[in-house]
């Protein structure tokens, strides 16, 4: 029997009982953590990395794993600066608006060059 998931949610859930799609997550998870990995490297990302939306609970339970990390983490011949950088998972639905509300909270915290933010 061949089964189809139509979303990330149900590969997740399905991972947990099926060896396939466990197998999806976990490389998916490899996959994620080069990727981000690269851009650390690219971009000097010492302050750390996020994950958000819907896979990021995957890239997540895989990390616990050692999945994420590892593959974060093989960039020779920088393989201890990248253990040095933090790594974060944004697991609320929204975090946009959660980043919006604060500035209009505190609009003078956030300091904008040639910006202003007043109506």
């Amino acid at each position: 029997m061949t089964v189809a998931w139509n979303a990330p949610p149900e590969v997740l859930e399905a991972a947990e009982d099926d060896p396939v799609a466990s197998e999806a997550v976990h490389r998916f998870a490899r996959l994620v953590g080069r990727f981000v990995g690269d851009l650390a490297l690219v971009f000097s990302a010492t302050g750390g990395t996020y994950l958000a939306g819907e896979t990021a609970p995957a890239s997540s339970r895989s990390r616990e794993t050692g999945a994420l990390g590892a593959a974060f983490e093989e960039e020779d011949p920088f393989r201890e600066a990248m253990r040095a950088v933090p790594r974060f998972v944004i697991t609320r639905p929204e975090p946009a608006i959660d980043g919006l509300a604060v500035l209009l909270r505190d609009e003078n915290r956030f300091l904008y060059s040639g910006q202003d933010w007043r109506a």
